[in-house]
């Protein structure tokens, strides 16, 4: 009886130091975005959340922060390279700041992507792999995959329509600092008058700004419907969002969990997609019983105005022919 109440008991002792041992193993990993919670992105890293954890059978437990909770762009970019932070979900082109990832600015070459399907095809293909290798060589973050699309760029102006590329000449357009963009809209004529994003609202209210270029997905929440009354889907860029890890953490995990967290960050970026879609058509439908105006210009015409402006980064920032060879992908 005793060896049984002995045997009994080893049992029980060794099933608790499993258990223990199995929940020592799960690997905290804490993924942050600047976006708020509940919105596409936000559903996304819950999904692959779900994902990650049971395709892992618990060796993770994923952590999430919305809203800015780890800081700006910046400061999440700083925080995974000291190892204070794992991953983060934000826009792919944030990879164009990263050192060694200056080739990642042709994301914002305009009309560079018929759609978003087949900008998602391009940022994944096994030449783009290669430019996140060599960026997180240099950086120390690595972009994982670049699942997820966000609203295209348009322009949002007190003045309207603008249906051609002259009708952009003149206007003070607020442009976030990104190379390409400026010199695209200098191209059509606009003054880029430099103002944070906080910011526009006021610009536009007081006219010392004209307009300003983002996506549904950054103007309707500002409200800048309010007092931008004129919508032009120009659709210049279309941008995605990109998945980014520590070079530090994604060199402590096995080919089977990469793997994992690979095929996740598609499937999660995936849901992304689809209610960003859906936020846009509800942002539109908004946005016109409050009076703004909806206008679809020439797409063709500001390509053409637009043709040659990555021409000065060609073979300097990043490798010569990359643009028309991302061009010939997509045939």
């Amino acid at each position: 009886m005793k060896k049984l109440l002995f045997g009994a008991l080893a049992l029980a002792i060794g099933l608790g130091a499993a258990s223990a041992d199995a929940f020592a193993q799960a690997k905290q990993l804490k993924i942050a975005t600047i976006q708020s919670a509940n919105g596409p992105w936000h559903k996304a890293m819950i999904r692959f959340k779900e994902i990650v954890e049971e395709k892992t059978n618990g060796a993770f437990d994923i952590q999430i922060y919305t809203d800015g909770q780890m800081g700006d762009t910046t400061a999440m970019m700083t925080a995974m390279q000291i190892g204070a932070l794992d991953m983060v979900y934000q826009g792919a082109t944030s990879a164009s700041y990263m050192k060694g990832g200056e080739a990642l600015n042709v994301m914002m070459v305009p009309y560079l992507f018929k759609d978003g399907d087949s900008a998602e095809k391009v940022l994944n293909s096994p030449e783009f792999m290669e430019l996140y290798d060599q960026a997180a060589q240099s950086s120390g973050i690595r972009v994982v995959g670049a699942w997820g699309q966000r609203s295209p760029r348009a322009l949002q102006t007190i003045q309207g329509p603008i249906a051609k590329p002259e009708d952009v000449k003149g206007l003070r357009i607020r442009i976030p600092p990104i190379g390409l963009l400026e010199a695209s809209f200098k191209t059509l004529g606009a003054q880029i008058t430099p103002t944070g994003i906080l910011e526009i609202y006021n610009g536009l209210s007081r006219g010392s700004l004209d307009g300003q270029d983002n996506g549904f997905d950054l103007s309707y929440p500002n409200k800048l419907h309010e007092v931008a009354k004129h919508w032009s889907s120009t659709d210049h860029v279309r941008e995605i969002i990109g998945w980014f890890a520590s070079e530090k953490v994604w060199q402590g995990l096995t080919d089977e969990q990469r793997d994992v967290i690979k095929a996740a960050t598609k499937e999660a970026g995936a849901v992304a997609t689809e209610l960003q879609k859906e936020a846009d058509e509800e942002a539109r439908a908004a946005m016109e019983a409050a009076g703004v105006t909806f206008t679809v210009p020439d797409h063709a015409a500001f390509a053409a105005a637009l043709a040659d402006v990555h021409k000065e980064w060609e073979g300097k920032v990043w490798p010569d022919g990359l643009v028309e060879r991302i061009r010939k992908m997509q045939e």
